[in-house]
């Protein structure tokens, strides 16, 4: 069966389970799912039975099965998952590099600087703006870290990971933590948030879209309390955020699909490439698809949506058409629009980068 055929067929699955058609659904996919299985050489039809996967979980174990027992060849322990992705995937890789360099403009400003990351994970991103910051002798004299995390063991190896570097550069440190999520935020928290330091400035990568129906008044209050020099946001460029199946698998179905273009063009073994494929993207792709719409988390959105939100909260978004970025790794190339930038495969938006301020 050839990769168009294929794609119909995941296609007309679709248009089944949303005129409620089950069954028919059901048999299409596990139908897809064996065949897939049946000529695979090399992981060349994974993103085939992911898909199908992902779209069957909502009414079919029989097919979920099916494709798990698949996907299992290509499972690695779950801390090997997460040091390829923070250390290997390109796109993160590049992204931090992009959003770390904006942030060193203004902390190089400043004498004493806030910074609030809002899903800070375990701190490597703030441990490599050390770094750059060190390496071009523009550390602040003093440095405040609020690490914004509901996972309470990741806290607290920000905190030391943090604490030992800054140490070391003999900066003035602190490390405040908000074991929660930012949209769970009660008015004492904002409170207390807003009075942990000045020279506020405020990073996000990859977290924000999880906040489902409440983006919004999450940026309308970041605006409002903290006031930042500089918010750097960076985001999958695609939306997933759309209540309308058909659309959203056409999306993922394209930016994944680039996604998994550009783990091919990578170093990795064909086992590591394919458990960054099955089993972190897959999660992504089986939420998208597979979950109901008021259970769904992954909410992607394209920079243009998240520049509305942003200007509707009240935040000027900050041209970067005279920055440098260069890019190091093969397979991204960087675009600049009018507000924002943004990584590249095959000369489309994968991951998008933006900074908005508050004031003049």
């Amino acid at each position: 069966m050839d990769e168009t055929l294929k794609l119909n067929v995941m296609l007309s699955a679709v248009n089944d389970i949303q005129k409620g058609s089950s069954s028919s659904a059901e048999n299409k996919l596990l139908e897809l799912i064996r065949v897939c299985q049946s000529e695979d050489h090399a992981g060349k039809n994974l993103k085939f039975i992911i898909f199908a996967s992902a779209l069957a979980k909502r009414f079919s174990q029989a097919c979920f099965q099916e494709a798990n027992l698949y996907l299992k060849e290509y499972e690695l322990p779950q801390i090997e998952l997460f040091n390829l992705m923070a250390k290997k995937f390109p796109l993160i890789q590049e992204s931090g590099k992009i959003a770390n360099s904006i942030l060193a403009e203004y902390i190089r400003e400043k004498q004493a600087v806030t910074l609030v990351n809002i899903g800070i994970g375990s701190g490597r991103q703030e441990a490599m703006l050390l770094a750059e910051l060190a390496a071009s002798k523009s550390l602040p004299q003093s440095l405040t870290i609020v690490g914004i995390e509901p996972a309470s063991h990741c806290l607290a190896e920000a905190e030391k990971l943090l604490s030992g570097i800054s140490s070391s550069f003999g900066v003035a440190f602190q490390f405040h933590s908000f074991s929660k999520c930012i949209e769970d935020f009660s008015d004492l928290d904002w409170i207390k948030l807003k009075s942990l330091g000045s020279n506020v400035i405020v990073n996000e990568a990859f977290s924000i879209h999880h906040v489902k129906d409440k983006k919004d008044d999450v940026l309308k209050k970041i605006a409002n309390h903290l006031c930042p020099a500089v918010f750097v946001l960076t985001e999958p460029h695609s939306d997933h955020h759309s209540s309308d199946l058909k659309q959203r698998f056409e999306n993922s179905w394209k930016h994944f699909g680039l996604t998994f273009d550009l783990i091919d063009q990578t170093d990795l073994t064909l086992i590591e490439k394919g458990s960054l494929k099955a089993h972190f993207f897959a999660r992504e792709i089986e939420d998208i698809l597979g979950n109901e719409e008021s259970q769904r988390v992954e909410r992607h959105e394209t920079a243009f949506m998240w520049i509305e939100r942003l200007k509707r909260a009240g935040f000027r978004v900050l041209s970067q058409n005279k920055a440098s970025y260069p890019l190091k790794s093969p397979g991204i190339t960087l675009s600049r629009h009018e507000e924002f930038v943004s990584l590249d495969v095959h000369q489309e938006a994968v991951v998008s980068v933006m900074v908005a301020a508050i004031g003049p």
